[in-house]
C-alpha cells in the first residue's frame, strides 16, 4: 500500500490529513480522517469538509471520511426529538454511506 499527504485537500480549520492511497488491487482512492474540537463550530465545520471533499473527488472517485465529528448526529441542535439534518445530508450529498447508526458515547448530559 501506498499513501501521499494531500495538504491542499486538507479542510481549512480542521485537524484532519488527507490521503491519496493506492490500495491492494492498485485501485486509488481519497481517505481524509478529522476531528471537530468543541472550538470550532458544527455550522462552520460541514461546509468546510464539503469544501475538501469537492476537491478529493476531482482527484479520484472514491473517498472515505473517518473521525470524530464530535456532535449529535441523532439530535438537531433546534430539536433534540429530530435528527440533525445537515449531518444527516452531508454523506447523502456525496452518495457516502454512514455505518455509525447509533450513539458511540453515552453520558449523562
Amino acid at each position: 500500500m501506498i499513501a501521499y499527504r494531500q495538504n491542499k485537500l486538507e479542510p481549512e480549520g480542521v485537524e484532519s490529513i488527507c490521503l491519496d492511497v493506492k490500495g491492494c488491487a492498485n485501485n486509488w482512492f481519497m481517505i481524509c480522517a478529522c476531528y471537530r474540537s468543541g472550538k470550532c463550530k458544527i455550522t462552520d465545520f460541514l461546509p468546510t469538509c464539503a469544501s475538501a471533499t469537492e476537491k478529493m473527488y476531482s482527484k479520484r472517485n472514491e473517498v472515505m471520511f473517518i473521525g470524530d465529528f464530535n456532535t449529535n448526529m441523532l439530535q438537531s441542535p433546534d430539536n433534540p426529538k429530530v435528527p440533525n439534518k445537515d449531518l444527516v445530508n452531508f454523506p447523502d450529498q456525496f452518495c457516502l454511506t454512514n455505518i455509525i447508526h447509533e450513539t458511540t458515547r453515552t453520558t449523562n448530559y
